[in-house]
């Protein structure tokens, strides 16, 4: 497409660039402010589908990520299969010209409890379509946040 960024600017020198391609994910845990323990009880998801201006044709445009969480103490994730594996995904829909992006998730192995009862999920700045839970899934949207509910 025709985006683009300007990653040498004065702004972008307090913080760091990520390029992600469409169809990307990133998982943010929350922030942190004793001890890398402190962000676990959050997930916020950034998606990255297609531009709106692309992405009208290429609709069914898919992104996945699999995610895998444990205590991060301990081996219990080798020695006793204590971690769960959840695959991540989106897609783009169109329904009588309108796009959404539509998240899911699966689950491959529930062998932990998770911290965290809702997965939030976020389209970049500026995006303005709407997100919505696959079939199935309990939607939460809370402050201006939009997640799914994730039962093991």
């Amino acid at each position: 497409g025709d985006w683009s960024s300007d990653v040498c600017s004065s702004d972008l020198l307090s913080r760091t660039p990520v390029l992600v391609r469409a169809g990307g994910i990133i998982v943010l845990g929350g922030s942190c402010s004793k001890n890398i323990y402190d962000g676990v009880a959050q997930r916020e998801i950034l998606l990255f589908p297609s531009p709106p201006s692309i992405a009208l044709s290429r609709v069914g445009t898919t992104g996945t990520f699999t995610l895998i969480e444990d205590d991060g103490r301990t081996n219990a994730h080798t020695l006793d299969g204590a971690f769960t594996e959840l695959e991540l995904s989106f897609r783009i829909l169109c329904e009588e010209g309108v796009e959404s992006v539509e998240v899911n998730y699966a689950v491959v192995h529930a062998g932990y409890e998770l911290l965290y009862e809702v997965i939030w999920f976020e389209l970049p700045k500026g995006d303005a379509r709407r997100i919505a839970a696959a079939e199935g899934r309990r939607a939460v949207v809370e402050e201006g946040r939009w997640g799914v509910r994730v039962d093991l």
